[in-house]
């Protein structure tokens, strides 16, 4: 479960309007091509633990960036480190403007919050200022991260690749499900009014059309479902900005202490809320890191891990498998780049 949690990210709103743009069978069977290359990445990175651990990685080093560095050099590690960063800060972006989505409305004087309060939650602006000096910045007090060997450690000695694996294997059959039924649910409620986030399909005004006769569900669920949302965004906010000290792991340096910490943190936060207040939507962080962060760490990377494992043979079982995951991730590459420019 721990897997499948990092894989249901903010992303998610976003899916049921790429259903709707593909259709649904072109969509569901990329989203099973994406699981099934999801599963043979984590099948990589498993068998590269092991074969780390027997030349003998320490536990306490068990980390992608220690494997990479163990398996390819330094460069591979720093490479993965430098991704990190850039992923973790599309991402903060991301879960702040979708923290503010399910705040902003001009809805809030009909639910019956005071005069004041309404006209604030009408200001996109105001709200992500507002988030992020009331909220994220106490939050950013505390660091934390999740990995996928973390997962390696939690299962205890001895996480061999095969029980790797299973993990995986179930990680990602709960994301698949998970996301295919919330893309083919929001589809035959909403219909072709799915904006680019999910969350804007519930408002009072639309589950009223929806509910007719129950106004008061209709209010209910909205509010319901926007703050619970929002509160998953807001507790999940601070594992991204905890991830952006992997530089600081790899270099084998404490993390900073004191003001320099504070200072890196909320420095951090200062351009992630500028971004968020700049950005349109969800969609352009999303599209940009995926295109470049997403598709080094989920596939470049354990591509170039594969064939390390297979001796560089390219024609042989792992070596064909580490050329896949490669041609993958460059594709994603080019066409995320392209898309954004052309965008």
């Amino acid at each position: 479960m721990g897997l499948a949690k990092t894989m249901l990210g903010v992303g998610l709103v976003a899916l049921p309007r790429s259903f709707l743009l593909l259709g649904a069978l072109p969509a569901s069977l990329a989203f099973l091509a994406l699981a099934a290359l999801c599963h043979l990445s984590c099948s990589v990175l498993a068998a590269a633990a092991a074969a780390a651990a027997r030349s003998g990685l320490p536990a306490q080093r068990l980390s992608y960036s220690g494997v990479l560095a163990a398996q390819l050099g330094p460069w591979a590690a720093i490479t993965l480190d430098l991704a990190t960063v850039l992923n973790c800060l599309g991402m903060m972006t991301a879960y702040l403007i979708a923290s503010g989505d399910a705040l902003v409305s001009d809805e809030w004087r009909a639910a019956g919050a005071p005069a004041w309060l309404a006209a604030l939650l009408r200001s996109r602006p105001a709200v992500l200022a507002l988030l992020s000096l009331a909220v994220l910045a106490p939050l950013l007090s505390f660091r934390c991260q999740v990995s996928f060997y973390t997962v390696v450690r939690e299962l205890g000695p001895p996480a061999t690749a095969r029980r790797m694996r299973r993990a995986s294997a179930g990680a990602v059959a709960v994301t698949l499900v998970t996301t295919l039924v919330l893309a083919m649910g929001s589809a035959l409620v909403f219909g072709g009014s799915i904006g680019p986030n999910v969350l804007s399909c519930f408002k009072i005004a639309a589950l009223r059309e929806l509910l007719p006769g129950h106004d008061r569900l209709a209010l209910v669920l909205a509010l319901t479902v926007r703050l619970a949302y929002l509160l998953s965004l807001l507790a999940a906010f601070p594992l991204q900005a905890g991830t952006c000290l992997t530089l600081q792991e790899h270099l084998e340096a404490p993390p900073p202490q004191g003001w320099r910490f504070y200072a890196l943190t909320y420095s951090t936060l200062v351009a992630v809320s500028a971004a968020a207040i700049a950005v349109p939507s969800i969609w352009e962080p999303l599209r940009l890191v995926g295109a470049t962060a997403g598709a080094a760490i989920a596939f470049i990377l354990p591509g170039a891990l594969a064939l390390s494992l297979a001796g560089w043979r390219l024609c042989s079982g792992g070596g064909a498998g580490g050329m896949l995951l490669i041609a993958v991730g460059l594709l994603l590459v080019v066409t995320g780049i392209a898309g954004t420019v052309v965008h």
